[in-house]
């Protein structure tokens, strides 16, 4: 049984490891964790943790410093963007058209808003907009989009019909919120660092005043699986045209501002006053509380007054809907909701709606829609909940048709889906599923598999549901659509098929390259695919439901046998968050899973495929790998009562097979690599650490220091080399600057025995979980913030003065080498070198061999070029 010492540990290693400067400097902060919300990470759910704070406060960074790095001559990186413009990053907000007949949605990472044909779903458009789009409103012509740029302090007006810019205009610090009035005249867009208002004139395209006083709420979402970032602000109302109401959680008021005057009048209320829905009318509004008490507090906000309280006998969470008539409302309560008869002043029971992040009121007026992950529909009349129209994925955007019975539900944190449901009471649906931005999308790439001679890889976007399949040289040959989440990618050897684990959906991705794509039923939450030597078989450990393992034989693409019950999996606190670990052994013959949450690993015997073994180790088993020979397992594990963790050493010896050393290594150890004499251990947290393991005592020999975290490492025990991907994603969220982020990562090359730093490569972006050929010649680094991979691949040993297969311009093969060197390429170089043509015949800076800059071209065509060609053709290849 887990202890709760351990599980807290286990989180607060996972927030050292992702939150870093800020925290400290917001008094009213209050961390809210949606793991109590969306399930259990023994179930290997999606974990969101969300910092609610006054917009205000200094830029809280999520993340880690970045560093410098440098170049090493014997791997070439190569970065692969795996996505397609126009992207649909970081959705921000959505809204309808006022016939309903188009959604758009603002895009922060991506800077821009696509627009989508609501019906459909199908993608009709997407528009720069220049800077970080965070929100976005649409006026009551149809055309006209404000959006607010929170980087760049503008709103910008564009014409969703053409995509024309209409203006720019300049307001204040950190725009986050804009809503435009019924009338379609005037713009309000909400500066949320400097706590105003900036009143726009839609026709002349210019501000008209900017108000102060006016509070808002910046809410901050990080999502350690796929390394997302959500930025969300409270958000103001129209009672009017001329009347604004805000609710100041932070400043406990109401404020009610009248746009043509600029006159603000704050009425104080109750604590934290989080959420505020208002009638048509504007004579009516509803204020839900998130602080200290169990009330609503009842508006008249044309009269800029408090009319009254209820007590709701249960602890609202801020989100509320409101009736046309202004006599139900619903409000959320934690993972539920209550209807509450604002005449009467009584409070229904719990309604169990799982959590949510808005209630908007339907354009009919008979419902309530949560905007959350089950899109429960409440009936206002009775307080019935009519039926859930989502259940796809958790959703924390959302606009409901002016017009129509649909609602548009945006997943920015555990995906970026646009989902559209029918509101049509009990026979609403899920209509449908896209994402945010057009075909290919392929966003947060964070896992890879690589071919046992680096020809082939593939790499998986968790968020885009989407696998790509590069060539060594970094060109995508194939694509295909994955099941939700997907986890770990397998390759067969010859690079035929890929695998790919699906952590939301019921069943597997087998992906023939070139040919089709099939979904092999089985269980959910499959984190990993390991495929057998022989490409037979591939091995995906899932972890709910019942944890265990099943095999697909990949000639025939279907589950052969039964599904093999194991130790308790799930997901671990590490960068990225990866599941529990497993391991196939050299030979295939024997296959170990960790049992993170009870402590064992179990091992299973692939040819008769049985559980042949389970065998106690260290508390909280996270990562394992076999001994070249496969004679022993070596298991990463996190003792939850110490600073000091341990590897276990297990004797693979099917029964019999048992733990027979105990290794103390360093904090949070994970990733191991094993050679024929010492094993390796990446030690990730308070001090992060290679932990070298002599073999034949059982003892650390060495201990030397990274540079900073890594996230994985890999052994070439016959170069005496080692390998360590690291790098950091820093966001910068709130304060003046708005919104920002950077990634930088690297390739750490070291020497195996004495821990000394060769060599560092600069890959530009942070990386997650490295694929890496046996022979240490190929590596795949994921990157979740570039959307993309990097190849590190050998330097080219090509022969340098092999230029052509034949010296006949204009034929096939003109230039092409062929690895025959004669006169051909002689005189294919003299041709290119009369030419002028540079990217041939620029081959030095210097002609006397062995100093500097020797055979470096310098954009210099001369002598020194045409003698250096000569002393390499002489020299032969």
């Amino acid at each position: 049984m887990r202890t709760a010492t351990s599980a807290a540990r286990r989180l607060s290693r996972l927030l050292a490891l992702a939150i870093t400067a800020g925290l400290a400097s917001a008094a009213h902060a209050q961390w809210i964790d949606e793991a109590t919300v969306h399930g259990d990470p023994r179930d290997a759910d999606t974990i969101v943790y969300t910092y609610v704070r006054p917009a205000d406060l200094p830029p809280l960074r999520l993340g880690a410093e970045p560093r410098l790095a440098g170049p090493t001559p014997e791997l070439t990186p190569a970065y692969v963007p795996t996505g397609g413009d126009p992207e649909g990053d970081g959705p921000s907000d959505v809204a309808f058209t006022p016939d309903g007949s188009l959604i758009v949605i603002s895009h922060r990472e991506s800077r821009n808003i696509v627009v989508f044909n609501a019906a459909t779903r199908a993608f009709v458009r997407a528009i720069d907009v220049g800077g970080a789009a965070q929100a976005v409103e649409i006026a009551s012509d149809g055309t006209t989009a404000v959006v607010a740029l929170v980087d760049t302090d503008e709103a910008v007006l564009v014409n969703i019909a053409t995509g024309a810019e209409l203006g720019r205009v300049l307001v204040g610090q950190s725009p986050g919120v804009v809503k435009i009035n019924a009338s379609g005249t005037r713009a309000v867009v909400g500066n949320t660092f400097d706590s105003s208002l900036s009143v726009i004139d839609i026709a002349t395209r210019s501000e008209l005043r900017r108000i102060p006083g006016v509070g808002f709420t910046q809410t901050i979402s990080f999502t350690p699986e796929s390394g997302q970032t959500g930025l969300a602000y409270s958000e103001f109302e129209f009672a009017s045209d001329q009347i604004v109401v805000n609710a100041d959680r932070f400043g406990d008021a109401i404020q009610f501002v009248d746009i043509e005057t600029g006159l603000v009048n704050t009425v104080g209320v109750a604590d934290a006053p989080a959420g505020l829905a208002i009638t048509p009318s504007g004579t009516v509004g509803v204020v839900a509380h998130a602080g200290t008490v169990s009330q609503i507090t009842l508006i008249n906000p044309l009269a800029s007054s408090v009319t009254g309280t209820i007590g709701t006998g249960v602890q609202p969470q801020g989100p509320v809907a409101i009736d046309p008539a202004g006599t139900k409302a619903v409000v959320a309560i934690l993972n539920a909701a209550v209807l509450v008869d604002l005449v009467t002043q009584s409070v229904s029971p719990s309604i169990s709606t799982a959590s949510n992040s808005a209630w908007l009121t339907t354009a009919d007026g008979l419902y309530a829609l949560g905007v959350g992950f089950r899109g429960s529909l409440i009936r206002f009349s009775d307080g019935a909940l009519v039926k859930d129209l989502n259940n796809f994925v958790s959703t924390s955007i959302g606009a409901v048709s002016p017009v129509g019975a649909r609602a548009a539900l945006v997943a920015p944190n555990f995906g970026e889906d646009l989902v559209t449901v029918s509101t049509s009471g009990a026979a609403g649906v899920l209509e449908g599923a896209v994402l945010t931005g057009p075909d290919p999308e392929f966003d947060r790439t964070r896992t890879a598999g690589i071919t046992p001679d680096g020809s082939r890889a593939g790499v998986a976007g968790i968020v885009s549901d989407s696998l790509a399949i590069l060539d060594d040289e970094g060109t995508i040959i194939d694509r295909a659509a994955t099941g939700m989440r997907p986890g770990g990618v397998g390759i067969t050897p010859d690079g035929s098929k890929a695998i790919v684990a699906n952590l939301d959906s019921f069943f597997a991705t087998i992906h023939t390259v070139g040919g089709a794509t099939v979904q092999v039923p089985m269980g959910r939450r499959a984190g990993l695919a390991l495929v057998s030597p022989d490409g037979q078989y591939a091995y995906l450990p899932v972890v709910a439901d019942g944890d265990g393992v099943y095999r697909i034989n990949l000639v025939t693409n279907a589950v052969e046998g039964a599904k093999l019950p194991v130790g308790n999996m799930g997901s671990v606190s590490y960068p990225y968050f990866p599941v529990s670990g497993a391991a196939l052994s050299p030979d295939g013959a024997t296959l170990v899973t960790c049992g993170s949450f009870d402590d064992t690993i179990s091992i299973i015997d692939t040819a008769s495929w049985s559980v042949v073994a389970t065998v106690f180790v260290g508390e909280f088993p996270t990562f394992a790998a076999f001994s070249p020979d496969g004679s022993r397992i070596y298991v990463s594990c996190s003792d939850a009562a110490s600073t000091v963790d341990t590897v276990s050493v297990v004797e693979n010896a099917g029964a019999a097979s048992a733990q027979i050393a105990s290794i103390p290594v360093g904090n949070a150890p994970y990733a191991i690599d094993v050679g024929a004499t010492r094993a390796y251990v990446l030690n990730t947290q308070t001090a992060d650490t290679i932990s070298v393991i002599d073999r034949a005592s059982n003892t650390v020999v060495n201990t030397f220091s990274l540079p900073e975290q890594g996230s994985d490492l890999a052994l070439d025990d016959a170069a005496g080399l080692l390998y360590v991907p690291s790098g950091e994603a820093l966001t910068t969220l709130g304060g003046n600057v708005g919104f920002s982020t950077s990634s930088a990562g690297r390739m750490r090359v070291f020497d195996a025995g004495t821990g000394l730093l060769l060599d560092t490569i600069d890959t530009g972006r942070a990386p997650t979980f490295m694929a890496a050929t046996p022979a240490r010649s190929h590596f795949v680094l994921p990157h979740p913030a570039g959307d993309g991979a990097t190849l590190l691949v050998p330097e080219s040993t090509g022969c340098q003065p092999d230029l052509t297969t034949t010296a006949i311009a204009g034929t096939p093969g003109y230039g092409v080498p062929n690895g025959v060197l004669n006169n051909d390429d002689f005189f294919y170089y003299l041709a290119q070198f009369a030419a002028g043509n540079l990217g041939v015949a620029d081959l030095t800076t210097t002609a006397i061999a062995g100093q500097p800059g020797y055979g470096v071209p310098n954009g210099i065509l001369n002598n020194d070029d045409f003698f250096y060609f000569l002393t390499i053709f002489a020299a032969g290849c």
